[in-house]
């Protein structure tokens, strides 16, 4: 079987006037890792919003080969989890959303360390604490490509 790829191809991404990301072409393999690096405003998350199918570039292509949408978990800046409900309660209703077993819950909250705080609502939570339900929740389906900003 071959190896799973993606590549982007001059990539250009504008607001209006505003240009976000200008001409960005890379190529990534299964079991890599990639980053972008720049300063505040240099179109990092814009280009990650484009490759996880959020944002449409304006220009250029990108090429998943073998890979679906629902392959890709992204973590945000923002964590975007349910304040209200508890950490457990976050992670239940994520799992639900992808037929995730009980397991996977139970093994993203001893990965992550989370069982201290797992009856706790997302309200109360550091920010630090916040990304690793987070990050736990978005590898709950066990993606195949992993989007961290």
């Amino acid at each position: 079987m071959a190896k799973k790829k993606m590549r982007i191809e001059s990539i250009t991404k504008r607001f209006g006037s505003i240009l976000a990301v200008d001409q960005v072409s890379a190529r990534f393999e299964a079991g890599k890792v990639c980053v972008f690096a720049g300063p505040n405003g240099a179109g990092k998350t814009t280009l990650l919003r484009i490759i996880a199918g959020l944002e449409r570039a304006t220009s250029g292509s990108l090429d998943m080969e073998g890979i679906a949408r629902r392959e890709v978990g992204v973590v945000a800046q923002e964590s975007y989890l349910y304040r209200d409900l508890t950490v457990l309660e976050n992670l239940e209703l994520y799992a639900s959303l992808f037929d995730v077993s009980k397991d996977s819950i139970d093994y993203v909250t001893n990965l992550f360390d989370l069982s201290i705080f797992l009856n706790n609502p997302i309200s109360i939570l550091s920010h630090g604490q916040k990304q690793r339900v987070a990050l736990a929740r978005t590898l709950l389906p066990k993606p195949k490509v992993l989007l961290l900003d």
